[in-house]
């Protein structure tokens, strides 16, 4: 079976980060919709709703640490994939929520533990893949937020208007769910063992493609080398049948001394 290489999929890695960054920024950035009719809604102060829309971003920090660790052992695909899981069950049982502090727990502590744990994977994972490029591809990665603060809260503001915000926050969970998607995209990258050991098998294969080029030539070049010497040989060879006009036998000038 063929290995697939970090090269065959650097790409893919780099369009799920991006779609996984925006949806990330997307429950981060865009939530203020949400808060302004939870505030209507419950009744409740805005400082209290204010801690809903302040625990996903500050877990985008503060889960780094536990996203590493994860990573390190369950690896990026299995920690994304978690985390998408976690976030859309966030937003679904928050759509069930009967008092603000449900919310606080489902759409704020919940949702910031996926999205601290995506965090990290996403943007670590692209330093493996991008390690002569990764200013292009943090700069792409990281253009994920612009979309998502530019689209998504007209979109939050429109599903609210019309399924209410339990009905937009179910559909928002499936939004939510497409984290996981990005996250099985991912391939685990080598380690700099199995990196160095890829990098020495190309070599050998490319040194041993070097050499039978080589050889061709050579047979190619020794056979024109020996065709060229034998023409040469037969055009420089003297006919024996030819011979000059003041040629004597060496017998006819022995015999000529003789006599003298």
């Amino acid at each position: 079976m063929k290995r697939i290489r970090c090269v065959d999929i650097k790409w893919a890695v780099l369009a799920a980060s991006h779609v996984g960054y925006l949806l990330i920024a997307s429950g981060t950035f865009s939530i203020g919709v949400f808060i302004h009719e939870f505030n209507r809604y419950f009744g409740s102060a805005s400082s209290t709703t204010a801690v809903i829309a302040s625990l996903p971003l500050a877990m985008c920090t503060f889960g780094g640490p536990v996203s590493l660790v994860m990573v390190k052992r369950f690896g990026y695909r299995t920690t994304v994939m978690t985390a998408g899981v976690l976030s859309s069950a966030g937003w679904f049982i928050s759509s069930f929520a009967t008092n603000i502090r449900f919310l606080i727990f489902s759409c704020g502590l919940l949702t910031g533990c996926a999205y601290g744990l995506a965090y990290s994977a996403i943007i670590s994972i692209i330093g493996y893949y991008f390690p002569r490029r990764s200013a292009v591809a943090f700069g792409i990665v990281y253009s994920g937020a612009g979309v998502a603060i530019l689209v998504f809260p007209p979109l939050y503001q429109t599903l609210i208007d019309v399924y209410g915000w339990r009905g937009a926050c179910m559909i928002v969970s499936a939004f939510q769910f497409h984290l996981t998607l990005c996250g099985a995209v991912y391939r685990e990258p080598p380690s700099p063992r199995q990196q160095a050991n890829e990098n020495s098998e190309t070599n050998v294969d490319r040194v041993n493609s070097l050499q039978d080029d080589c050889d061709t030539s050579n047979v190619v070049l020794e056979a024109s080398v020996i065709g060229d010497s034998s023409l040469t040989y037969q055009n420089q060879q003297p006919d024996s049948t030819i011979q000059p006009q003041n040629y004597q036998p060496e017998i006819g000038r022995a015999s000529c001394r003789e006599r003298v």
